[in-house]
């Protein structure tokens, strides 16, 4: 279209031309067409609304350097110079603190690396105490065993010393006393004293304390025998012997039968003549079974053995 616009022009100088030789008429005519073509075309019609635009953005971006001149005119900028400084002073701090905690990590690493090799050396130990410990345990129930017979031999030192001790302190007592425990009948037999033969382990059944307290109630510990009222001790322990000696040399007596079945009965003649029956029936306590005989003749003995040390420390002090 602009094109044929164009030619139309060139035509119309062309006659114009020829027919007036006025050339500033000539090239008035022409700038005005050509300036109404310009107006009639669309790409002009955009280039002076894009030029618009771009003075009204230019008037506006001036607006705002305007503006902004005076805002940092206006504005006191020496907090902001400070807090910088502050910045750069705390961003210089975590500098070397970074540094440092570098040389840390580097001092941790190195910790690290002796801390593994020690585990490594401890490891190495460890598999040898265990190799140890694997032969120890190998050895250990012969070890158990050693000590078991060492445990049980030192137990059995140690009942025979108490076992001896107490028979040497009745002797003592026996022999000093023997004379006025002859003089009142309390015992004829010297083997009273004696150990009690072996027996079986089924006769041997400790006492309880209330049966020490039962015989300790009903027995007189006195040589002498002064209280007629209780069962001498002398003879209450000869009784026991001569009852053990007689029939517990074997284990056809039940243990469970009360001893007062033995020892009460008069026909056995196992009390002193100056005993009476009727006392030993009234007094002898039936909870005494006869599986309590040995550690019955064993307790009488110390009864009677502490009694007269006592009374010999009275006679030392008066």
């Amino acid at each position: 279209m602009a094109y044929n616009m164009t030619e139309k022009m060139a035509e119309t100088f062309a006659e114009t031309f020829s027919e007036n030789d006025n050339f500033t008429l000539l090239y008035q005519n022409f700038e005005n067409q050509f300036m109404e073509l310009l107006r009639m075309n669309p790409f002009t019609l955009f280039l002076q609304k894009q030029a618009l635009e771009i003075e009204h953005l230019n008037k506006h971006f001036k607006d705002m350097e305007f503006k902004l001149e005076s805002c940092v005119k206006h504005t006191d900028l020496e907090p902001f110079k400070s807090r910088i400084t502050e910045l750069e002073k705390e961003n210089k701090r975590n500098q070397k603190e970074k540094e440092s905690l570098i040389s840390e990590i580097r001092d941790l690493q190195e910790e690290n690396n002796e801390l593994k090799n020690k585990t490594l050396r401890m490891t190495k130990e460890i598999n040898q105490l265990q190799n140890t410990a694997k032969e120890f345990n190998e050895m250990k129930p012969q070890v158990i065993n050693i000590e078991s017979q060492i445990q049980q031999n030192i137990e059995d030192n140690i009942a025979l010393e108490i076992r001896v001790n107490k028979l040497e302190r009745v002797e003592a007592v026996r022999e000093k006393f023997s004379v006025r425990i002859n003089a009142r009948k309390c015992s004829t037999d010297n083997s009273g004293f004696k150990k009690i033969s072996k027996i079986h382990d089924k006769y041997k059944s400790p006492l309880t304390p209330d049966l020490e307290k039962k015989i300790c109630d009903i027995i007189d510990l006195d040589s002498e025998y002064t209280r007629k009222n209780l069962l001498p001790a002398y003879g209450f322990f000869n009784s026991i012997k001569q009852f053990s000696d007689k029939f517990l040399q074997g284990e056809e007596i039940d243990e469970n039968i009360s001893l007062s079945t033995y020892l009460c009965d008069s026909s056995l003649n196992f009390w002193p003549g100056n005993v009476p029956g009727k006392l030993v029936k009234d007094l002898f306590p039936t909870s005494l079974k006869v599986k309590h005989t040995f550690a019955a003749y064993d307790f009488i003995i110390e009864q009677v053995s502490l009694y007269h040390e006592l009374e010999e420390k009275a006679k030392n002090i008066s």
